[in-house]
């Protein structure tokens, strides 16, 4: 699965321009939260998913592992 938060971070005008005001981009991090929040494919939502990912084939890996 493809990581699209670096691209939207950098293309985002509050948050990828460097001299952004903290207030800013505070606000725009929490907009971007609550569009997650109701989005299951949001590119936030990226790497939660990767990481659930990896945790369901390391519980799968333990379950062939035990003996039956």
């Amino acid at each position: 699965m493809k990581n699209r938060m670096q691209e939207n971070i950098k293309n985002n005008p509050v948050l990828g321009n460097p001299n952004s005001d903290v207030v800013a981009v505070r606000a725009e991090v929490h907009r971007l939260q609550s569009e997650a929040a109701k989005n299951p494919d949001h590119w936030i939502n990226d790497g939660l998913k990767k990481h659930f990912e990896e945790e369901r084939q390391k519980l799968e890996q333990i379950k062939q592992s035990q003996p039956k």
